[in-house]
Protein backbone atom coordinates (compact mmCIF):
# COMPACT_ATOMS: atom_id res chain seq x y z
CA UNK A 1 0.00 0.00 0.00
CA UNK A 2 1.45 3.36 -0.98
CA UNK A 3 2.10 6.30 1.31
CA UNK A 4 -0.48 8.45 -0.52
CA UNK A 5 -3.24 5.89 0.08
CA UNK A 6 -2.34 5.61 3.77
CA UNK A 7 -2.36 9.39 4.09
CA UNK A 8 -5.84 9.67 2.56
CA UNK A 9 -7.13 6.83 4.74
CA UNK A 10 -5.98 8.75 7.81
CA UNK A 11 -7.60 11.94 6.51
CA UNK A 12 -10.80 10.01 5.78
CA UNK A 13 -10.82 8.49 9.28
CA UNK A 14 -10.39 11.94 10.84
CA UNK A 15 -13.17 13.33 8.65
CA UNK A 16 -15.53 10.50 9.63
CA UNK A 17 -14.79 11.15 13.32
CA UNK A 18 -15.47 14.85 12.82
CA UNK A 19 -18.82 14.12 11.14
CA UNK A 20 -19.76 11.73 13.97
CA UNK A 21 -18.86 14.32 16.59
CA UNK A 22 -20.79 17.12 14.91
CA UNK A 23 -23.78 14.88 14.21
CA UNK A 24 -24.10 13.68 17.80
CA UNK A 25 -23.43 16.84 19.78
CA UNK A 26 -26.29 19.02 20.86
CA UNK A 27 -28.04 20.62 17.94
CA UNK A 28 -30.98 22.92 17.50
CA UNK A 29 -34.07 21.51 15.82
CA UNK A 30 -35.21 23.92 13.19
CA UNK A 31 -37.59 23.84 10.29
CA UNK A 32 -36.20 22.79 6.93
CA UNK A 33 -33.73 25.37 5.78
CA UNK A 34 -31.77 25.44 2.57
CA UNK A 35 -28.47 26.20 4.32
CA UNK A 36 -28.77 23.06 6.48
CA UNK A 37 -29.33 20.87 3.43
CA UNK A 38 -26.41 22.51 1.62
CA UNK A 39 -24.19 21.62 4.59
CA UNK A 40 -25.33 18.00 4.32
CA UNK A 41 -24.75 18.04 0.57
CA UNK A 42 -21.25 19.51 0.96
CA UNK A 43 -20.27 17.20 3.80
CA UNK A 44 -21.09 14.08 1.82
CA UNK A 45 -19.65 15.49 -1.41
CA UNK A 46 -16.32 15.89 0.42
CA UNK A 47 -16.70 12.48 2.05
CA UNK A 48 -17.06 10.90 -1.40
CA UNK A 49 -14.07 12.86 -2.66
CA UNK A 50 -11.96 11.48 0.20
CA UNK A 51 -13.04 7.88 -0.37
CA UNK A 52 -11.62 7.87 -3.92
CA UNK A 53 -7.93 8.36 -3.04
CA UNK A 54 -8.28 6.37 0.20
CA UNK A 55 -9.64 3.33 -1.64
CA UNK A 56 -8.65 3.82 -5.30
CA UNK A 57 -9.83 0.41 -6.50
CA UNK A 58 -13.30 0.64 -4.91
CA UNK A 59 -16.03 0.64 -7.60
CA UNK A 60 -18.27 3.71 -7.83
CA UNK A 61 -21.41 1.89 -6.73
CA UNK A 62 -19.69 0.57 -3.63
CA UNK A 63 -18.46 4.09 -2.81
CA UNK A 64 -22.04 5.34 -3.10
CA UNK A 65 -23.36 2.56 -0.88
CA UNK A 66 -20.69 3.18 1.77
CA UNK A 67 -21.54 6.89 1.85
CA UNK A 68 -25.27 6.22 1.94
CA UNK A 69 -24.87 3.64 4.72
CA UNK A 70 -22.80 6.06 6.78
CA UNK A 71 -25.41 8.80 6.32
CA UNK A 72 -28.17 6.37 7.27
CA UNK A 73 -26.25 5.28 10.37
CA UNK A 74 -25.83 8.91 11.45
CA UNK A 75 -29.57 9.53 11.04
CA UNK A 76 -30.37 6.33 12.96
CA UNK A 77 -28.10 7.41 15.83
CA UNK A 78 -29.69 10.87 15.83
CA UNK A 79 -33.12 9.28 16.15
CA UNK A 80 -32.14 7.94 19.58
CA UNK A 81 -30.48 11.13 20.83
CA UNK A 82 -32.78 13.45 22.79
CA UNK A 83 -30.94 16.55 21.59
CA UNK A 84 -31.08 15.56 17.90
CA UNK A 85 -33.64 14.32 15.41
CA UNK A 86 -33.44 12.09 12.39
CA UNK A 87 -34.51 13.49 9.03
CA UNK A 88 -35.23 11.84 5.73
CA UNK A 89 -34.47 15.17 4.04
CA UNK A 90 -30.98 15.12 5.57
CA UNK A 91 -30.41 11.63 4.20
CA UNK A 92 -31.67 12.80 0.82
CA UNK A 93 -29.28 15.78 0.83
CA UNK A 94 -26.42 13.45 1.80
CA UNK A 95 -27.28 11.16 -1.10
CA UNK A 96 -27.47 14.04 -3.58
CA UNK A 97 -23.98 15.13 -2.44
CA UNK A 98 -22.63 11.61 -3.00
CA UNK A 99 -24.23 11.25 -6.43
CA UNK A 100 -23.14 14.75 -7.50
CA UNK A 101 -19.53 13.93 -6.68
CA UNK A 102 -19.71 10.61 -8.54
CA UNK A 103 -21.20 12.24 -11.64
CA UNK A 104 -18.55 14.99 -11.68
CA UNK A 105 -15.79 12.44 -11.03
CA UNK A 106 -17.06 10.29 -13.91
CA UNK A 107 -17.10 13.32 -16.24
CA UNK A 108 -13.57 14.28 -15.15
CA UNK A 109 -12.30 10.77 -15.84
CA UNK A 110 -13.93 10.72 -19.29
CA UNK A 111 -12.40 14.08 -20.23
CA UNK A 112 -8.88 13.27 -19.04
Amino acid sequence: MCLKTNFFRCVLACYLLLICYLATTSGVDMPVRVWDKLKHFGTFFVLSALIVPAFPSMPWLQRCLVGFAFGGLIELIQYFLPSRSASGLDLFANTVGIVAFEVLYWIKRKLV
